[in-house]
């Protein structure tokens, strides 16, 4: 598994990207960016096993590929290595005053639980 996260948001054709061309998982990880970008964690799924050195380059190189697409940093590069946690969808984010769960990109419909 590969993952970033991207609580900088996501512009539209990242987001295209992410989802449609290369499959991501997206999943809301609480709160909106000052312009109302849903804050988010990408994971992408590696169909064979990966040693951990390589998952964190990959990592870095998707927090790259994600600024480069949205044309601002809004990637976490400290989220890259191979010992960071991020959230998964069904979880609660305490760190607002109202519990905020998380839930999932579904295409482009939106968010769902």
């Amino acid at each position: 598994m590969v993952w970033c996260d991207a609580d900088g948001g996501l512009m539209p054709n990242t987001y295209k990207w992410l989802a449609d061309d290369i499959g991501a998982s997206l999943v809301e990880s609480g709160g909106v960016t000052k312009d109302g970008r849903p804050k988010c964690h990408v994971y992408i799924k590696l169909d064979r096993s990966t040693p951990d050195f390589q998952i964190e380059a990959l990592n870095k190189a998707l927090a790259k590929k994600i600024d480069q697409l949205n044309g601002f940093k809004g990637a976490d590069p400290s989220k890259c290595h191979r010992a960071s946690l991020l959230r998964v969808p069904g979880t609660i984010n305490h760190k607002h005053r109202d519990e905020c769960p998380m839930g999932c990109y579904d295409g482009h419909e939106g968010v769902t639980a």
